[in-house]
């Protein structure tokens, strides 16, 4: 579970709907302690081997086991994956990551590899690397990550955990499918004995079998012979293909939970802007008290972004110190507005609440607007859990009597009405506390999501390739690359910009600059020198043919043709420009230019122009995809586009010798 708002939230016993957004953790041992499988291979494990024809490809889940256990003195939840791994595809079943709530830690945990020879590999607790990920108002949550050594396929990984909590979780998804194929799995729940619910969902053929106890209060939910979910490129969040687990108290529906949520986020708000602290900010914002109505809520959320930066920027001793001090008082503490503006960075919950409080004393209306994470889930309005929900945005009105509604996401660095892609084409909750409503987050212009490069490809005399490029990105170019950068340890940040450059094997980065990765204001903008030794093609007598796709081109996706199960989900709208110069070898000469190549669709287009020069060839492409989400009856043409924008950007150039006749010319359309 992912919480979003401070855990202020819990006001009252009579406010439950609002205590599954609380993490806190609690003393003592879980109940019922998790059992490791053995530590050998069964005769039926052993005999177990890749059948395509039943499913079995990569990997298999054998077991699969969750329990919960929510009575009165504790509450505890534990998990339990047994999986055996069929093919070097299947090494992911031996990757640990583990998520917990904010303020707790994990309890028990172990895992190991039993290896076709009887070898057993134990994987230390203290393997785990510790990570807090940045999330929502609270920004943070933990999470643990270690991957299993010597996984080779045919070998069993047994991997378990656990962790005590304090709060209750009012509702809570368990999946019961996955990305391989499950051969058992059992799920406990031992809930409160106040009214309580379940309500399985995608599960509509599969072999489920549930037992719900009411005089012990125990939810039983077994499943045999799950087969995997259809993995596809560039699908919706596996939560939302999976058939999954609901479990829920029914102290209050849907609406109630909202509403809860929106009084205490509107007592936020207020505080805010009925204080002096905020009048007197305001007046110092230049055009924030005069203009047109769109103009000075624009104004307001401009000086804000100079001041005051979001802790999703925060490098790992900045994020250290935020998880102890939320940690110490709970976010229960609101900042006043001079300690916020102070320290210059806070949680996207109170940057939000300190922006929409300005816009409010400058006479707009304005609603804080909680969004999930397109990549993990969506949000769904009919389900009471607030773990649906990962960013928080302001939704602004400038004339509250006015049509024109503005969304924003204060603090992100990001223009005015421009917010962080992953949060973009799906539902959000407007939390206005007369009546909160599901509202659709727009998605950028992929004009607004603008690349342009530059580059140039040369050789020395003895065959090694050069090449020298600069990358300059707008919107949301480079905006998790640069953050991952930020967020790691500086030992670390010197490969990731290599690796951003496209540094790998016999391809080597001699320079490799990323301009103020720590500046959410900052545009992207990155310049690379990658050498690269000379390959047998340079060695050829007469001619030499060389690519123009390398990391100096952004991969187009690839989406097979046929049959398609999901929608496509791609990360955001973008256009790109790219010229390239590519000089000729020493001893060579270009040789006559390929014809020019285009596609287009309704919101897509390609170009592809290749000239001769004095020196080589000039490449000039340019793209524009403005699809995000394709439906099923829209991907064959979809899946078309893409494949012929692949097919251009895979051309060659040919270089002849300087002596040798011109070729005949290279095909085209």
């Amino acid at each position: 579970m992912r919480p979003l708002v401070p855990a202020a939230v819990a006001v009252s016993a009579a406010g439950l709907a609002a205590a599954l957004f609380l993490g806190s953790a609690a003393a003592g041992t879980p109940g019922g302690d998790p059992r490791p499988g053995p530590p050998v291979m069964s005769d039926a494990e052993r005999a177990l081997v890749a059948d395509p024809a039943k499913g079995l490809e990569h990997g298999v889940i054998l077991l699969q086991e969750v329990r919960i256990d929510e009575d009165r003195r504790r509450r505890v939840m534990w998990q339990h994956t047994r999986a055996k791994v069929l093919s070097p595809n299947g090494r992911d079943l031996g990757n640990v990551e583990i998520d917990v709530p904010a303020g707790t830690r994990l309890d028990d945990f172990w895992a190991r590899a039993i290896l076709p020879d009887g070898r057993v590999v134990e994987l230390p607790r203290s393997a785990l690397v510790e990570d807090v990920v940045a999330t929502g108002a609270l920004g943070m949550r933990r999470r643990y990550r270690a991957a299993l050594p010597e996984v080779v396929p045919g070998c069993v990984v047994d991997v378990g955990w656990s962790y005590a909590y304090r709060s209750i979780v009012f509702s809570r998804e368990v999946p019961i499918q996955a990305r391989w194929p499950v051969r058992e799995f059992r799920l406990r729940w031992q809930p409160l004995s106040v009214g309580w619910g379940y309500a399985i969902s995608r599960g509509h053929g599969l072999a489920i079998a549930i037992k719900a106890d009411d005089d012990g209060g125990v939810l039983a939910i077994d499943a045999t012979d799950l087969p995997a979910v259809r993995v596809e490129p560039h699908m919706p969040p596996l939560s939302e293909a999976a058939a999954t687990a609901r479990l829920y108290y029914s102290g209050a529906g849907p609406r109630v939970l909202w509403m809860t949520l929106a009084a205490v986020v509107e007592k936020d708000i207020e505080a805010y802007a009925g204080g002096a602290a905020a009048g007197q900010l305001l007046a110092g914002m230049p055009g924030a008290g005069e203009g047109p109505a769109p103009a000075r809520v624009a104004a307001i959320y401009n000086a804000l972004q100079a001041r005051v930066r979001s802790t999703w920027w925060a490098n790992p001793e900045e994020t250290s110190a935020e998880r102890d001090r939320a940690e110490a008082d709970g976010e229960v503490v609101r900042p006043a507005v001079a300690d916020l503006l102070g320290a210059g960075r806070a949680s996207p919950y109170r940057i939000a609440c300190l922006y929409a409080a300005l816009a409010r004393r400058a006479g707009a209306a304005a609603h804080l607007v909680f969004v999930p994470d397109r990549r993990d889930r969506l949000f769904d309005p009919a389900e009471p859990d607030g773990a649906q929900f990962d960013g928080v945005l302001v939704a602004v009105r400038p004339d509250p009597e006015g049509a024109e509604l503005f969304v924003a996401e204060p603090g992100s660095g990001l223009p005015f009405r421009e917010v962080s892609w992953w949060l973009t084409g799906v539902r959000g909750l407007l939390l206005d506390p007369r009546e909160p409503q599901a509202l659709t987050i727009p998605l950028v212009p992929p004009e607004r999501n603008a690349l342009r490069t530059e580059a140039r490809i040369t050789w020395d005399g003895e065959g090694t390739r050069t090449v020298t490029w600069a990358a300059h990105g707008s919107g949301a170019w480079g905006r998790t690359e640069r953050r991952s950068i930020v967020a790691a340890p500086e030992p670390r940040r010197a490969a990731l910009r290599e690796e951003l450059c496209g540094a790998s094997g016999g391809r080597k980065a001699t320079r490799a600059e990323v301009a103020a990765p720590a500046n959410p204001l900052a545009p992207f903008e990155l310049s690379c020198t990658l050498t690269e030794e000379a390959g047998e093609t340079l060695a050829a007598p007469r001619e030499l043919r060389a690519r123009i796709d390398g990391p100096w081109l952004r991969e187009v996706p690839a989406l097979a043709p046929g049959r398609r199960d999901h929608l496509v989900l791609l990360p955001f709208a973008w256009t790109e420009a790219l010229q390239l110069d590519v000089d000729a070898p020493p001893g060579y000469r270009p040789a006559a230019a390929p014809p020019p190549l285009s596609a287009e669709t309704d919101a897509n287009a390609y170009a592809l122009r290749v000239r001769a020069t004095d020196t080589g060839y000039r490449v000039e492409r340019e793209l524009r995809v403005g699809d995000v989400i394709v439906p099923l009856e829209a991907y064959p043409a979809f899946a078309a586009f893409l494949e012929r924008v692949r097919g251009g950007d895979a051309i060659e150039l040919l270089f002849v010798r300087q002596e040798a006749p011109d070729p005949p010319a290279q095909g085209g359309e």
